[in-house]
């Protein structure tokens, strides 16, 4: 379990450095302007035809990369889930969860709350993951559109 929570965290300090250099690529790029009745992006030269494709794999790369992260993390989460419970001595039978040790702090109370944290950064890593989506998209978009 600990060597999956290292490699978490190793993961989202990559994935906000993934973030940033994800949108900085995004606006930073000229990739032409639109000409032509269908407003459509055209490059004029094989090298801007390779920068337009270079700026869309370097995207899917660090989507793919920030989309392993939440794998991860997701991973990481249920390992940290099923050991409390185990520990808690939780049974869940039809709609009944009982947690026979949840009094006692030390055994129950302490781990959960290093579980918290770990599960609400998921939910944040998720967020990036849809981020990245949406600034990689290339479907309608003019710039992969056919003339």
């Amino acid at each position: 379990m600990q060597s999956n929570l290292e490699r978490y965290w190793r993961n989202a300090d990559m994935i906000l450095d993934s973030l940033d250099g994800l949108v900085s690529a995004v606006q930073g790029k000229d990739l032409g302007k639109a000409e032509g009745p269908s407003n459509k992006l055209l490059c004029k030269t094989q090298e801007q035809c390779d920068a337009v494709a270079s700026a869309a794999n370097a995207c899917s790369k660090r989507r793919i990369d920030m989309l392993q992260s939440y794998d991860d993390g997701c991973q990481a989460v249920g390992v940290m889930g099923n050991t409390i419970a185990t520990l808690c001595g939780c049974m869940f039978v039809s709609a009944v969860d009982v947690c026979v040790l949840s009094p006692v702090p030390f055994i129950c109370g302490i781990p959960y709350a290093s579980y918290v944290p770990v599960f609400m950064s998921t939910r944040v890593l998720w967020g990036a993951v849809q981020l990245s989506t949406m600034l990689c998209a290339v479907v309608g978009s003019p710039v992969v559109a056919s003339s």
